[in-house]
C-alpha cells in the first residue's frame, strides 16, 4: 500500500496569511500575489463591489494559458513560458494565486507547478470573495 502525506500549507493560504502579507507590505518583495481574473474584474472601474483587487496584486488572467479561441486546450509549452517570462516570474518565486472563488487560480497553479515546474505556488483558499467577506481593503485601477 502506498502512503502519501500531503501538507495543506504547501498548496493553500488563508485570509490571515494574505492579510498579514498585505498589511506588512510584503507583497512584491518576498511574495508575489497574482490575481488571475480578467482585467475588467481586476481594475474594477465599471463594476460594483465585485471589482477591484487585493492591494499589491498583479493581474495575470488565467485565459492567457489557453489557445484562442476557447478550445479548452493549453497553449504549447513555449507559448506558456513566454507568458510567464513576460510577467517576470521565476521558478524560485513564492507565488500566491487568487481569483473570485479559486477555480481559475487552480488552473494557473496547474500551469505553473505541473507544466513549468515551479515549486512555491499556493492558492488563496476562498480568494476574492473571502477577501471581501472580511471587509479587507481593496484597490481599483491598473496599478497593483
Amino acid at each position: 500500500m502506498l502512503n502519501i502525506t500531503v501538507n495543506f500549507k504547501d498548496y493553500f493560504v488563508n485570509f490571515d496569511q494574505v492579510y498579514e502579507l498585505v498589511t506588512n507590505n510584503n507583497i512584491g518583495s518576498n511574495t508575489l500575489l497574482i490575481d488571475t481574473r480578467s482585467p475588467c474584474e481586476y481594475i474594477g472601474d465599471d463594476m460594483d463591489i465585485w471589482g477591484g483587487h487585493i492591494p499589491g496584486a498583479i493581474n495575470m488572467p488565467w485565459n492567457l494559458f489557453l489557445e484562442p479561441p476557447q478550445t479548452n486546450r493549453f497553449r504549447d509549452h513555449d507559448e506558456i513560458r513566454k507568458v510567464v517570462d513576460n510577467y517576470g516570474l521565476s521558478p524560485s518565486d513564492d507565488i500566491i494565486l487568487y481569483c473570485r472563488t479559486g477555480g481559475r487560480s487552480a488552473l494557473v497553479w496547474f500551469v505553473l507547478t505541473e507544466l513549468l515546474g515551479f515549486s512555491r505556488v499556493r492558492v488563496y483558499l476562498g480568494s476574492w470573495l473571502d477577501w471581501l467577506n472580511h471587509g479587507a481593503p481593496i484597490k481599483r485601477g491598473k496599478e497593483p
